[in-house]
């Protein structure tokens, strides 16, 4: 039987998978602005696709957003890199979790939020969730 791992473990390897990657303080990358372009189609105003660290949450891509990077705090970004299921907020006022986040803290007007995983095939090789899509909306 393996060994199961603790979620520090989980974590740690979540992180080192994202340092493979290499692009945590690079530039925006293009192929994933056609992602949060997307958004606008669904007439989302705002989406991020966004990396986690260990004390940062940068987004990559931004649709309707000029915030490139906010403090690494609990919910939203980094809630959903510990689901295997989409999060979904229908009213994140009423969240005190959401509420007190710094992304929310920034004049957006949003209450809807919602976020998953990046498909298996394109962000999880390393069987870690690494890249994730938000959309806020009001």
């Amino acid at each position: 039987m393996g060994k199961v791992q603790t979620d520090i473990e989980i974590e740690l390897d979540r992180i080192a998978a994202l340092r493979r990657y290499d692009v945590l303080d690079s530039e925006a990358i293009a192929s994933l602005d056609n992602v949060t372009a997307l958004a606008s189609y669904f007439k989302v105003p705002y989406a991020v696709v966004s990396l986690v660290d260990t004390d940062r949450i940068r987004f990559k891509s931004q649709h309707g957003l000029q915030v490139e990077e906010v403090e690494r705090v609990s919910g939203l970004c980094a809630t959903t890199i510990t689901q295997t299921e989409p999060y979904v907020l229908t009213d994140a006022s009423l969240d005190p979790v959401a509420s007190s986040h710094p992304l929310y803290q920034v004049p957006l007007d949003f209450v809807f939020t919602q976020a998953c995983h990046l498909p298996h095939g394109i962000t999880k090789t390393s069987g870690h969730c690494v890249f994730s899509i938000r959309s806020l909306a009001r």
